[in-house]
Parts: structure tokens; C-alpha cells; sequence
């Protein structure tokens, strides 16, 4: 009988409280003894502000030329670390392109072969890509017939 009274309070408390309320032991500095402390994790979690909502109302257009995807190529001093050092390319370009699609573009629109792509959704809503090179060629160079040095 006492078993059932206590689990009947146990299963009253979490219908109240809710599953998610929990305790843990914490270790006290001064005494050196642990001690129950009762935490919420709903209110631990720390959720990052996006700056571009994730689902727009807008519909996405479809793409049908290769020069519409790549918006622009960054000239930042990381970027052109990553021209010199990693002979990798950044480019902006549209958030809906594939990895293997950008590798085609690139491969159509400049002549040269990108052995790697990878790609991140920054938090202003663009796609930045990282498109490294083969060896045979150079990323200073096609920078510099671009235009961007």
C-alpha cells in the first residue's frame, strides 16, 4: 500500500512539473558534499538569434544560368589566405545550388577543375563555398584575370 501512495505522488509530480524537471548532484566547494540541485533544462537551452528567418514566404526561383548562381567572389584577407596558401576560391553564391552543380559551374564558366567544394549557410541567409582547386592550376591567377586582385 505505501508503495503504491508513493508512486501515485511520484506520477502526480511529473504530470504537474512535467518530465523535463530533474535533479542532479552538484559537488559544494566548501564542504566538499554533493547536494541535489533541481534544474530545467527547457531553460538551459541557449537558442542562437538568426539574423534570416529559415523559411521565407518567397518561392524559389529556378536557376537556369550558370552566371546567375555565383553572386560574387570574397576578397577578404581570409579569402585571399585561402587563394595563396590552400589555392581555394570563395565565392558567394545562390542558396540553392548543389555542391556537384557548383563544381560544374565553376568547371563551364572558368576553365578550370575544382577537386573540392564546400559549402555553409552563413547567418545573413547567402551560401558561402569554398571551391579548392587542382594543382594543375592556380587560384592567384584566376583571381587576377577575374579582376579580383
Amino acid at each position: 500500500m505505501v508503495k503504491a501512495a508513493a508512486k501515485a505522488t511520484k506520477t502526480k509530480k511529473m504530470i504537474t512539473k512535467g518530465y523535463w524537471e530533474k535533479e542532479k548532484q552538484v559537488h559544494v566547494p566548501k564542504s566538499g558534499k554533493l547536494k541535489k540541485q533541481k534544474f530545467n533544462a527547457e531553460e538551459k537551452k541557449k537558442h542562437r538569434k538568426m539574423m534570416v528567418a529559415k523559411k521565407n514566404a518567397t518561392p524559389k526561383t529556378k536557376i537556369d544560368e550558370p552566371a546567375d548562381t555565383i553572386r560574387f567572389f570574397l576578397n577578404t584577407e581570409k579569402a585571399m589566405r585561402c587563394m595563396e596558401k590552400h589555392n581555394t576560391l570563395v565565392l558567394i553564391c545562390d542558396i540553392s545550388v548543389t555542391k556537384p552543380k557548383l563544381r560544374e559551374i565553376v568547371a563551364e564558366l572558368y576553365k578550370v577543375k575544382a577537386c573540392k567544394v564546400n559549402t555553409m549557410i552563413r547567418p545573413q541567409g547567402d551560401k558561402k563555398a569554398y571551391v579548392k582547386l587542382a594543382p594543375e592550376f592556380s587560384a592567384v591567377e584566376l583571381a587576377s584575370t577575374i579582376g579580383l586582385i
